[in-house]
């Protein structure tokens, strides 16, 4: 059927490798002195890793909610059968 948790992973996984590369070259300024005028940097990263950590999230989120959703409908099926089959 439908892969939930890939549509989001997928996209999360492209913003949390840009998101080291980055914060890897402001850490490496950063120990070499450099580092105070590449803040900008590491706010980007910040951004890219918070981003990548938000799609992870929805991930399981809509994960949940596909499991919830199937679990719903067994029930549904359940009571309906219950229902017409008893005199």
């Amino acid at each position: 059927m439908y892969r939930l948790f890939m549509t989001f992973l997928v996209p999360s996984l492209l913003f949390l490798l840009p998101s080291h590369g980055i914060i890897g070259r402001f850490l490496c300024l950063f120990f070499n002195g450099d580092g105070a005028g590449h803040i900008k940097s590491f706010i980007a990263a910040a951004m890219l890793f918070i981003t990548s950590v938000l799609m992870l999230a929805l991930g399981i989120i809509v994960e949940l909610v596909k499991y919830y959703r199937e679990l719903i409908e067994e029930e549904l099926y359940l009571v309906k059968r219950r229902f017409y089959e008893s005199p």
